[in-house]
This record gives structure tokens, sequence and C-alpha cells, in this order.
């Protein structure tokens, strides 16, 4: 657990493994939380279900496997891929940031309103390696149509949730 600031206990992230602790886990990644105060007496290390949400930054979606290999051939990356990005700024100076770049399969999708600002948004569910997320895209930024089934690249600002 990483706290953002000590005048600001209601931030932080968590550093965690997906699928597993670290000698079983997929990869090391952090999300921020919303609730990091109510998290002070977590004992650790624990193993727990998150539920993730990812604001995407950059994102594409792409109709099937072929037409994402072919639009992504320079990049060699799977469909189902994971690069926690925040770990790599991980030393000395720096806490690892929630940010991450990965690819996943649609699962579902549908576009929303926020209510309070009457504007519209992409809502996704994807399976990328390592687990399921959830992620919230503006269609400004969305090259590409979402279709279930399809696939889905981009970077994103990771934020989640301990699930009792």
């Amino acid at each position: 657990m990483l706290p953002a600031d000590p005048e600001s206990p209601l931030e932080g992230a968590i550093h965690g493994w997906a699928d597993g602790l670290p000698e079983t886990g997929c990869y090391p990644f952090s999300f921020d939380s919303p609730n990091f105060d109510c998290l002070a007496d977590l004992e650790r290390p624990t193993l727990r279900n998150v539920q993730i949400a990812a604001f995407a930054d950059q994102i594409a979606a792409y109709r099937n496997d072929k037409e994402f290999r072919d639009e992504t051939a320079e990049l060699k990356i799977a469909s189902e891929s994971f690069i926690p990005l925040g770990q790599f700024a991980f030393n000395s100076h720096a806490n690892p940031s929630s940010t991450a770049a990965f690819s996943g399969h649609i699962l579902d999708q549908r576009t929303l309103v926020n209510t309070v600002h009457n504007r519209k948004f992409w809502s996704l569910r994807i399976r990328t390696y390592g687990g399921i997320m959830d992620i919230v895209a503006d269609p400004e930024i969305l090259v590409g149509k979402p279709v279930d089934g399809g696939v889905v690249h981009g970077s994103f600002w990771l934020s989640g949730m301990l699930i009792e």
C-alpha cells in the first residue's frame, strides 16, 4: 500500500500481483484506490479479488483477432496482454504509478450517458492476461467501434476496489 501524501489520507495506491501472489501471479501492477483510508487495517500480504476500472488515455477497437494482428503487427503483442507501465518507474526515488497498456477481448460493451454532464461514454468489460477489467472511454478518443468478441488495445489509468 502506497499513500499518495500524508496530508491526503483518502488517496493512495495498492501494489499487488495479478492472479496471485508474487510467487504465483502473472505480473506486478498498481491501482489507485478511492477508499484508501479504509484499508489501514488490511493484513499484508493478502490474496483478494479486485474490481478494476481502467480509464482510457488512448484506445482502439478491432472487430476480431485477425484485424488486431494486421493493424498492430509492428507491436508484436498478444490480443490478451498486459504491460504494467507504472512499474517501470519504480525505484528508490519514485513510487509505481497506476498506469498500464493492455489488450483484451471484449466480453460486453455499451454506451452510457453521464447524467451530470449529459455526455456519452463507452463502458466495456474485457478479458486480458491476468483478469477481467472494466474500461471507461470517451467516444472522442476511441478509434474504431467496439463489438462483443472483438479486441481492444490502449493505455489506461487504473482505479480499483478490493471486493470482500
